[in-house]
């Protein structure tokens, strides 16, 4: 087992516990109490692990210390370098459960806004940078303050989140969730300004701007734009947790819910033939999303504390008891995307997934577009159908290619 999850079978409760209270919070609900009840038990376990962070951090320096004492004998050293690696796997484990605490309070802001308007709120405002991580929630400055004012929305019928209970904003310090996007607020301890207050109110202003305009200079590219989906996705998350299902008592389970699309989910308690378990899927791309969980880099997918229904199947995940793998035949995506007029090719570029191209009349060379790694992780870790991702490269790549040919006609 990787060692970041070696704390986790010591949580299994508290797992269950808040993958149970974030299930009973509804959106459309008037009684706004659970939203509260879930964020004050998150706020536990986090301070919780923190205080632990800190003093196995404060073990570590000690440790380091007696390392490095002069007169130290070889069996006291191996001794010492022993203790430095539990002490090293321990503070990785931590680490981890404060990722996953905040993954429950990501699940708390996607069920009440849409992942589209959410995207922003990871990044720098000025650049494509992911922003830093959060701080300490334990002896933050203003903490009461910031607590006190999630109350005072509760009590006034807005829901509300701490932004430090979450992976996913990380602007402002608490964000309001009753609109379609999100407003996030910096709430200050005293009407003292600095240079440091001052960008972080240009920042939260600047990404209200564009999601009030759907159009600004946000993320380090002059004039984005927010344009509307061609139509509602489309997602397999059912055969997914059929999947999990399946693979409580046996090997692996094995779902191709569309052709070239297959979901895995491998029971870790059991041996199994990987050229079995692969058999029948051609050129396959894979998607590993433990791996994604693991190293903190599910950014802003939708979180996997909703996307998994039961409880213990969510357990069972976090834990690596089951290792989930989504595969995609590269074979099936070229011949979907002959269907659409277009050569599809995998690119090897960093931050690239795949790349269309045709030739045009007039044009030199071909018309390419690049799909990002990113949007084509929603294949992964969203579930997203094959034939919704097709429908909408179509419409996008008909846009495109429209205003390439314009330009040229008018050039």
């Amino acid at each position: 087992m990787d060692s970041d999850l070696s704390l986790i079978k010591y949580y299994r409760r508290r797992i269950l516990t808040l993958k149970n209270k974030l299930d009973k919070i509804e959106p459309e609900s008037s009684d706004l109490r659970p939203i509260l009840e879930f964020q004050s038990y998150l706020i536990k376990q986090i301070v919780r692990d923190e205080k632990r962070l800190k003093i196995r951090k404060d073990e570590l320096i000690v440790l380091k210390r007696g390392l490095r004492a002069r007169g130290i004998g070889k069996r006291e050293s191996r001794a010492l370098k022993e203790l430095l690696k539990r002490r090293k796997e321990s503070i990785a484990g931590n680490k981890y459960l404060l990722y996953l605490w905040r993954c429950f309070g990501d699940g708390l802001v996607f069920k009440f806004i849409s992942k589209w308007n959410l995207k922003r709120f990871l990044y720098e405002a000025d650049s494509p940078e992911i922003k830093q991580k959060p701080g300490n929630i334990h002896g933050k400055n203003g903490i009461e303050q910031e607590f006190a004012l999630l109350v005072d929305a509760i009590n006034n019928n807005v829901p509300a989140v701490l932004c430090d209970l979450t992976n996913v904003i990380r602007h402002g310090d608490l964000c309001l969730l009753g609109a379609p996007d999100p407003v996030a607020i910096e709430v200050k301890s005293s009407k003292n300004r600095n240079k440091r207050v001052e960008r972080q109110l240009e920042s939260i202003s600047k990404l209200h701007k564009y999601l009030d305009e759907d159009v600004g200079d946000v993320g380090g590219v002059e004039g984005l734009r927010r344009v509307e989906l061609h139509s509602e996705e489309r997602h397999h998350g059912e055969a997914f947790n059929n999947a999990l299902d399946l693979s409580k008592d046996q090997p692996y389970a094995k779902l191709n819910p569309e052709k070239g699309l297959y979901y895995i989910a491998l029971n870790t308690e059991y041996e199994k033939d990987v050229d079995e378990v692969f058999e029948g899927i051609e050129a396959p791309i894979v998607y590993m999303l433990n791996q994604a969980k693991t190293e903190q880099r599910w950014d802003n997918y939708y979180p996997f504390v909703l996307s998994i229904q039961d409880p213990m199947n969510l357990y069972r995940f976090i834990a690596g008891e089951v290792y989930v793998l989504v595969a995609v035949s590269s074979t099936v995506l070229k011949e979907m995307a002959s269907d659409i007029g277009y050569d599809l090719e995998i690119s090897e570029f960093e931050n690239e997934a795949f790349i269309f191209s045709k030739p045009l009349s007039g044009r030199d060379g071909p018309f390419r577009a690049i799909v990002s790694e990113h949007f084509s992780g929603r294949l992964g870790l969203e579930f997203m159908t094959l034939e919704w991702f097709f429908e909408n490269e179509k419409k996008l790549l008909g846009d495109l290619e429209a205003e390439v040919i314009d330009t040229m006609e008018n050039a």
